[in-house]
């Protein structure tokens, strides 16, 4: 009787026994994560060029890379990283031209706790 009704409970909670659903996130907040996983990954990147003298062949030998990132590699010193854009379309790093905003989120990142 109880194992019955533990498994209900697990497929059909209650709401005052599960709680309110967790909140959306907002596609500007998705849109500024992307930035930050598109700078963080172009980094260890241009890490990983200098340790090795070359750019790595696929993102997967990278010691932590994002799945989510499509990696282009044009040469041996260019490369450009793509991801989907929230609500359509993709964010580029062009390693050749990086923008204002990889710029500027880089520094965001890259700025000391408390300063």
């Amino acid at each position: 009787m109880l194992l019955a009704l533990a498994g209900y409970l697990a497929q059909l909670p209650p709401s005052w026994l599960a709680g309110p659903g967790l909140p959306r996130v907002a596609d500007t907040n998705r849109g500024a994560g992307a930035v930050a996983a598109l700078t963080l990954q172009a980094e260890q990147i241009r890490v990983y060029q200098l340790r090795n003298g070359s750019l790595p062949a696929t993102l997967e030998v990278m010691p932590a890379y994002h799945s989510g990132l499509r990696y282009v590699r044009s040469n041996n010193r260019v490369f450009q990283l793509l991801a989907p854009r929230p609500g359509g379309g993709v964010i580029l790093y062009d390693a050749a031209r990086p923008q204002e905003r990889f710029k500027a989120a880089a520094a965001k990142l890259l700025e000391k706790p408390g300063s």
